[in-house]
């Protein structure tokens, strides 16, 4: 990235930038596949405990369920869930791809030889 668009990014996006990035040096298939699986489960995690923790806040003061959507947390919270369940939906994606495309070559590999 070129230094003027670091310089500008708050340490959030260039967590995520980085992240990206990994993803491009290393691949998105192969061995680190495990590896990220269990990142995104860890996070998922996290994420829906720091949701919980929020949610019990709340009712503690007495915020209907119905007007949580209105907390700025609380929102934070839930679509930091969202994101992590669809990467990992993505993710599922991925993997079936790999799988289908090596039992595509096996076959064909079969039916040459």
């Amino acid at each position: 990235m070129p230094p003027l668009l670091i310089d500008r990014m708050s340490s959030g996006c260039l967590q995520a930038a980085t992240e990206v990035a990994g993803l491009y040096e290393t691949g998105l298939s192969g061995i680190n596949m495990g590896l990220k699986r269990d990142t995104l489960e860890r996070q998922l995690t996290q994420a829906t405990e720091d949701l919980e923790k929020r949610i019990k806040e709340l009712d503690a003061k007495g915020v209907a369920a119905e007007l949580r959507k209105r907390d700025p947390m609380w929102r934070h919270f839930n679509a930091r869930c969202r994101q992590v369940r669809r990467r990992l939906l993505a993710l599922a994606a991925v993997v079936a791809r790999d799988e289908e495309c090596v039992r595509r070559k096996a076959e064909k590999e079969a039916a040459a030889g």
